[in-house]
């Protein structure tokens, strides 16, 4: 539920999760995580260097995901897809980024000092 965050990496790959199975929308609730809520792409590279054009990951195109139906022994429900992805990628979820909205007093990545400050003056 929060941004990947790296550090200290080199050529990571990052795709939305890709998974269903029986029983995942249920452990999904039991989670407690909004599958609307999805910021596999929201990437915060803590070794980012300025000073060169060194990538440390990349995001894989939709034409290279591939999705993987699981079934589970002794179980023949049906795998349940539960995670979507953003219009652009051909899901349903909307283009517009997400927006991390703190929970119980955290900050999310991108909150800055002066905003941590000025949120508890």
């Amino acid at each position: 539920m929060s941004e990947p965050v790296i550090e200290a990496s080199s050529n990571l790959r990052f795709a939305p999760f890709n998974i269903a199975y029986p029983g995942l929308k249920e452990h999904v609730e039991k989670s407690e995580l909004d599958p609307s809520l999805n910021l596999w792409e929201l990437v915060f590279d803590f070794t980012k260097n300025k000073n060169t054009e060194e990538v440390h990951f990349s995001q894989l195109p939709p034409s290279e995901w591939e999705f993987t139906n699981m079934s589970l022994p002794d179980s023949d429900a049906e795998p349940e897809k539960v995670f979507d992805y953003p219009m652009r990628y051909g899901g349903t979820l909307s283009d517009e980024p997400p927006q991390v909205e703190s929970e119980h007093g955290a900050f999310a990545i991108t909150t800055s000092a002066a905003e941590a400050m000025q949120a508890y003056s």
